[in-house]
């Protein structure tokens, strides 16, 4: 563990083929652990969040289930976890036991400009892909 939303694992992803991954929990954001000072708030809050985490992994002997699809800012996998059988996200639960905040991801910039997108505008530069959001998302908005 490297703090409470980060951690590293050793991921089967086909029979006998396992690779070792840092993951960020999704959506969710834990105090720090590296870079603040030891007797300061946010250090406690960090240790905290970790244990919980810890605790959690160790009661289903580490089993997860990881859904992810893309790499975050730092070239880690954001990810949704849910630990041993339970149907709940791991983040809903760092979040419940308040050692987390709900975290949104900073805006993207149009690549050409480097100006802000709304939310909107950012999924038409994804491309056509998302178009069907985008057309329901105007619609709603309008």
């Amino acid at each position: 563990m490297v703090d409470g939303d980060t951690y590293d694992a050793r991921v089967s992803i086909y029979r006998d083929l396992l690779i070792d991954e840092r993951f960020r929990l999704g959506r969710v954001n834990s105090p720090e652990i590296f870079g603040v000072r030891r007797d300061g708030p946010e250090y406690t809050g960090g240790i905290a969040a970790r244990d919980y985490v810890v605790a959690r992994f160790h009661e289903h002997e580490g089993r997860m289930i990881l859904c992810t699809s893309r790499r975050g800012r730092w070239r880690r996998w954001v990810a949704e976890v849910f630990v041993g059988d339970s149907t709940t996200r791991l983040s809903d639960e760092l979040l419940r036991e308040q050692h987390a905040v709900r975290w949104f991801r900073a805006p993207r910039r149009e690549p050409r400009t480097g100006r802000l997108l709304g939310l909107i505008e950012e999924l038409r530069v994804m491309g056509p892909v998302r178009n069907d959001v985008v057309a329901r998302l105007e619609h709603r908005h309008a």
